[in-house]
């Protein structure tokens, strides 16, 4: 009953803060400017920020570590040729994604954005609690490693909200690493048990 109460309590904040995350509004504004600059202005979130920029191969184009909240950065898209582009900022609690295309010169931004809240995960003594929100229901794989890298635990769902414990307390003592993925995204950490 009292592991039912964390978990459940956990859960909640967990909610909560991915709703902080997308009330986070990453960008404070993000907009095209003359001659295809492109200008990100971060928010007042108290985090720091990582820019990146992408072509729709995935190949890193540009990137930017540190950005302080109230900071901008303008990105010069006059100089790339024609295509579809992925800006990305970052923080230590999600990553925003909003598509760039430049079509015959002219560069426009895509009204929506994407927003992806990262996984939480907590040791509580022998068990390491994994949390994620998952909105749009799309697969999800968690898989568990031990210090050789084998593979011991796969766990996969699609439901909107993981909320997954793995229990150690059987287990020889050394190094874990557990791994969560969904499309693009991986996030891992290791455990010492």
């Amino acid at each position: 009953m009292k592991k039912f109460i964390q978990l459940s309590l956990t859960a909640v904040v967990f909610t909560l803060m991915t709703a902080m995350a997308k009330a986070d509004n990453i960008y404070g504004n993000i907009n095209v400017l003359s001659n295809g600059v492109v200008k990100v202005m971060i928010s007042d979130v108290p985090t720091a920020h990582n820019i990146s920029v992408s072509d729709e191969n995935g190949n890193n184009l540009y990137e930017l570590s540190d950005m302080k909240a109230g900071s901008f950065k303008n990105i010069d898209f006059s100089m790339v040729p024609d295509g579809t582009y992925y800006i990305k900022v970052e923080n230590n609690r999600s990553i925003e994604t909003t598509k760039v295309d430049k079509i015959d010169g002219a560069v426009t931004i895509a009204s929506e954005s994407s927003l992806f809240v990262k996984p939480i995960f907590r040791r509580e003594g022998d068990v390491l609690n994994v949390f994620f929100s998952n909105p749009a229901k799309k697969d999800v794989e968690i898989n568990v490693y031990n210090q050789n890298g084998s593979l011991i635990n796969t766990v996969k769902t699609s439901t909107a909200s993981v909320s997954k414990g793995f229990d150690f307390s059987k287990s020889l003592h050394g190094n874990y690493k557990v791994v969560l993925s969904q499309d693009n995204y991986v996030f891992s950490t290791d455990f010492d048990f």
